[in-house]
């Protein structure tokens, strides 16, 4: 393989990491949640790429679509915080046929593009944080 088809190679893969893409259609409600999961925690900059402990899936009823996965994203309170809820991450879709994360959006009940903000924003959240659930540090 000469360097222009190999770099060709490489840029596309990227391209397809980046946009969230996922090759590979969920083949249940559980699949979809970990490719959520997954797919947030590299987008944001998680430390590792690995998703928080106390994140997981409701599916979204309020939705109906052949075409996506949609969760309500929640975690679960963090111990030590005070809080006896659990609160709401954001709403995702992950596509059925791909895999790919997309973003929900309640007010227009509309799948749309992760927005931008999201993408590194743990770093800039620990750099905020000094609790270690919220920046993913230990606690030891």
């Amino acid at each position: 393989m000469n360097c222009s088809k190999l770099l060709n190679v490489l840029a596309s893969a990227s391209i397809a990491y980046c946009s969230g893409a996922h090759a590979g259609a969920p083949a249940s409600l559980d699949e979809a949640c970990d490719l959520l999961k997954n797919q947030l925690a590299r987008i944001e900059g998680l430390p590792g790429g690995r998703p928080y402990k106390f994140w997981f899936c409701v599916p979204w009823d309020g939705y109906s679509d052949s075409h996506y996965y949609v969760f309500d994203l929640r975690s679960n309170p963090t111990p030590g915080s005070g809080m006896d809820w659990t609160q709401s991450a954001g709403h995702y879709a992950i596509s059925k046929r791909t895999g790919r994360l997309r973003y929900f959006d309640l007010a227009t009940e509309r799948v749309v593009d992760i927005p931008k903000s999201y993408y590194g924003s743990a770093t800039t959240n620990a750099a905020q944080s000094d609790h270690p659930a919220e920046t993913g540090a230990s606690s030891k």
